[in-house]
């Protein structure tokens, strides 16, 4: 699970620092804001989803460090989209949702497994 958390870190800092490149033109920053927006609010409901579903204990762990620092970091991009008048994405991408609904119809280690392995992806 240690990995997993170095991962995410690292992802977060890219993201943070994908900031300098928010001031591009208007198109660029929106492009950036919705993907980043979409890849945020995934990561949450990911980790939602592992809080409430999975009984390993480092799961639910990871789940919750998703929840906070995805959180954290897509309240910075909306503030800033706000700031720059871009547009939020009101709605979740259609491939999240449906990873989200297949991740939903699991249990046990099926559902570890399957989180595991959504998350290095979505992560690489």
């Amino acid at each position: 699970m240690k990995k997993y958390w170095n991962r995410g870190v690292i992802v977060l800092g890219m993201i943070i620092l994908s900031f300098s490149a928010f001031a591009q033109t208007d198109s660029t920053d929106q492009d950036f804001v919705t993907r980043a927006i979409h890849a945020n609010r995934f990561e949450v409901a990911a980790g939602s989803q592992a809080m409430e579903r999975s009984e390993d204990a480092a799961v639910r762990q990871y789940g919750q460090m998703l929840v906070t620092e995805h959180t954290t970091v897509l309240e910075e991009l909306e503030k800033a989209a706000v700031a720059k008048k871009l547009m939020l994405p009101d709605a979740m991408e259609e491939n999240h949702a449906s990873i989200l609904k297949s991740l939903g119809s699991l249990t046990g280690n099926d559902f570890n497994n399957a989180f595991k392995d959504i998350m290095i992806k979505s992560h690489e």
